[in-house]
């Protein structure tokens, strides 16, 4: 697996193809006692989700450095942002939970779910980087389908 960089070392480093860190459904992560979510927000499904996300997880930054903040307020944009182009779902949900180790945040909708099909960075493509850059920034992340939701989710070791 590559190393992880933070959203603001992304565009001066070359990023060279590394396998992909997608976790199969059989091991998404299970919430534990020593997680505590703190934040949980339903969101219009529209063009302003995106932004409102945002703004929610600003209400971590006591509990995180700068980096991993704009690192996970990054993320969660990309994450938004496909929801609202490709579920068309009517409401999105997202939650964010603090741990010591890790951050765990999840953007679930009402789409059909996805294939996930890893790219290459020499790949030129106008769309679909989003998924690219949670691979590469994100520690662990996956895609799951349960009870008519699409739920992405991405984690981010705390330092």
């Amino acid at each position: 697996m590559g190393r992880r960089a933070t959203a603001s070392a992304l565009g001066s480093r070359r990023l060279e193809e590394t396998p992909t860190r997608a976790v199969p459904a059989a091991n998404a992560p299970r919430r534990k006692r020593h997680v505590e979510d703190v934040l949980s927000i339903q969101l219009p499904g529209g063009p302003k989700a995106a932004s409102q996300a945002r703004r929610a997880l600003w209400q971590l930054r006591g509990d995180l450095d700068q980096p991993l903040l704009e690192t996970a307020r990054l993320l969660v944009t990309e994450l938004i942002s496909n929801s609202v182009k490709h579920a068309r779902s009517a409401t999105i949900g997202m939650k964010a939970a603090v741990g010591r180790s890790k951050v765990l945040i999840e953007i679930a909708d009402e789409g059909p779910g996805f294939e996930h099909v890893p790219r290459g960075a020499d790949d030129d493509q106008a769309s679909g980087w989003g998924l690219f850059l949670v691979d590469r920034l994100a520690d662990r992340w996956g895609v799951t389908r349960e009870d008519g939701r699409t739920r992405v989710w991405f984690e981010l070791r705390r330092a």
